[in-house]
Formats: structure tokens, sequence, C-alpha cells
């Protein structure tokens, strides 16, 4: 600052402390947030209006203000058909992409597990997780959704070879319907699964269903093999979704996430793999965004539901000095400050 200049611009947080500690009430506050010092602020000296930006952090640090400018709260939904998650590779896999995209709630689909204990959690995730698990009915099924248990709460309210359905519950994001789903391959197995998701849908809550769904809506979601035609497996699916007012919110990445790992013409591509949302979720999270990964150790390849933007917050600091408090110029300003009525969180309120 050059001495001709008499204007500083401080927070409330800094003004809060001058009041606190001088108890005089003489001062004078601008709409704009200004504290206009006496002529005597001049013999000051420079003051340093930025902290210097910290060198080596990870722009997506969960804290909030402080020294870091970026935070995230519940980030993302990572929906897996992993087939098998006891693999090594698999479940490696999965841990970077839920610390990469910061996952709070996983779905898996074909695990292949028959049983599960604390013990394999640990091993596929930690132990800063809570799951339910519906064991394989054949060789190739089963379902295992597992959530943060510091970030929510997650109450099972229907459960079978086909899906699992819940109410996640946090306080960032309140009570929210959410479904893994494992679709059948044949019309009549797909039909029970509608009816079951119908009967859990019931209220008002925001909701997500996602998952393998084993059925593709369009010639676009194909490549290769015989022509895609909208029979009666589509349709009855594009019914379900139109009738409980679900929506797909397009995505980002490759546009198929199954392949058969064959070669030539006999390759084939799907986009199996879908999320949808209803229209309260999509009011909650109007900047949602999914994401399809890169295909490791399956066949399929993992979605992400991005819930939650980075947000970034302007931190301006301002170096305070005790010499402030002798200036009965800046009383009155820090008084009208304190009084002043704040909303939202501490964070938003130290802004």
């Amino acid at each position: 600052m050059e001495n001709s200049v008499n204007t500083v611009v401080a927070s409330d947080l800094v003004a809060a402390k001058i009041v606190k500690e001088t108890g005089d009430p003489s001062i004078q506050l601008t709409n704009s947030g200004k504290i206009k010092l006496s002529k005597e602020l001049r013999s000051l000296g420079p003051m340093e209006a930025d902290q210097r930006k910290r060198r080596g952090k990870k722009k997506s640090s969960k804290m909030i203000g402080g020294s870091f400018p970026y935070y995230y709260l519940m980030a993302s939904l990572i929906l897996w058909n992993c087939r098998g998650i006891r693999k090594r590779e698999a479940s490696l896999y999965l841990r970077e992409i839920v610390n990469e995209y910061e996952g709070f709630f996983i779905g898996l689909t074909k695990t292949k597990l028959y049983s599960l204990d604390r013990c394999d959690i640990n091993m596929i995730i930690g132990n800063d997780w809570d799951y339910f698990h519906h064991p394989v009915n054949s060789t190739s099924g089963g379902i295992l959704v597992m959530w943060k248990r510091a970030l929510a709460s997650f109450d099972v309210t229907e459960h079978s070879s086909q899906l699992i359905m819940g109410t996640h519950n946090s306080n960032n994001l309140g009570k929210w319907n959410i479904a893994t789903v494992y679709g059948g391959r044949d019309v009549q197995t797909c039909r029970k699964l509608w009816q079951d998701l119908e009967g859990c849908l019931i209220g008002d809550n925001p909701a997500i269903i996602g998952g393998d769904f084993n059925c593709i809506l369009s010639k676009e979601d194909k490549k290769g093999g015989k022509r895609f035609h909208f029979s009666k497996g589509p349709k009855e699916m594009k019914m379900f979704l139109t009738n409980n007012d679900f929506h797909d919110i397009g995505f980002v990445g490759p546009n198929f996430t199954w392949r058969n790992n064959k070669e030539g013409n006999s390759r084939i591509w799907e986009r199996l793999d879908r999320c949808f949302l209803n229209s309260s979720a999509l009011h909650k999270i109007p900047m949602a965004k999914v994401c399809h990964l890169s295909r490791v150790a399956s066949d399929h390849a993992p979605i992400s539901l991005n819930m939650v933007e980075p947000q970034i917050l302007k931190s301006k600091f301002i170096r305070f000095g005790d010499t402030w408090k002798s200036y009965p110029a800046t009383w009155n300003i820090v008084l009208k400050a304190w009084k002043k009525a704040d909303f939202g969180s501490n964070a938003e309120v130290l802004q």
C-alpha cells in the first residue's frame, strides 16, 4: 500500500477483532465494506494484502478456507460391474478411482461372492466404509454397496438379485433414494426389476438409479454385432423411466461402457451401464455429471456420477496489526460490522 492511500479493505473477521479488543464505539461503515482510516495510518507503512500461495498442495483438499482455495463435499457416486471384486487388480483400481473422484458411495455388481465379512471390506476399500451385500445366486451375480460412514448413513429398503435400494442420509445433501441395479438379460426378469423399483420409489426424495442394466435404448448405444431393434425390453425400460420421471443427463468419456473382448467383425461395444436422476435430484445438483472411466480388470467400465463441483473460495488475507486499535477512526466501522446479521455456515460467514 502506498503512503498516499488512506483506504484499506478488511474483512468482518478483522473488524470483529478490533472491536473486541477496544470496546470503544465510534465508527463509520460504507456499503462497500471499506474501512476509512485517518491520516495517521499513513505512518504504518505497507501492508500485505494476499497470503502467498502454498506450493505442493492438491487442489482437491477438503479444507475449507484457510490455506487451500478448493474443497469438496461428498463428490461422486461410483458404479461398476467389476466381474469379481476379490481380484487384486479390481480392488486396486477401485481404490484408485474412489480417491481420484472423491467417491462417497460405491455400487458394485457381479461381485461373484457368496459371503462377505468386515475383513473382506477392509481389504477391498478400507475400514472407513460400511456395506450391504446381496450374495450371488448363480455363478455370476451378487451386488455390493458401500458408503463412507463418517459422511452418511444408508438404510436398505429393498434388495434382490437385481437391485439394492436404500435411503442415503447425510447432513450435506439430506435424504436420497439410491438404487444399484444389475438387470437381467430377458424381458420377464427385467419386468420384475421395474416393478420392484416402482414399489420402492415412494415420496418426493431425490433419487438416483444406476448400474448395469443389460439393455440399450437406441442404436447410438451400440457398435458392431446385430442391428439394434426397439423391442419389448427397451420399450418397457423407456416406459419405466418416463412414468417415474427419470432422466439420462448424458456423459463424458468413451461412448460405450462394455466390450465383448473379441476381435475383427465379432467385436461389439454397448452402453449397458447408466445412471438416471429424477427431477428432484436434478434440481438439487444441477451441475451433476456422469463420467465413463477406463476399462480395467473387467469388460465393463466404471461410471461416476459427480454430484458436487469443486468450489473456489476467494480467500484474501489481511495482516492485522495491534497498532490499528489505537486509532479511533476504526472503532465505529468495526462495531457496525459486528452487529451485521450473517447467514450460512461458519466458513461462509468468514468470507
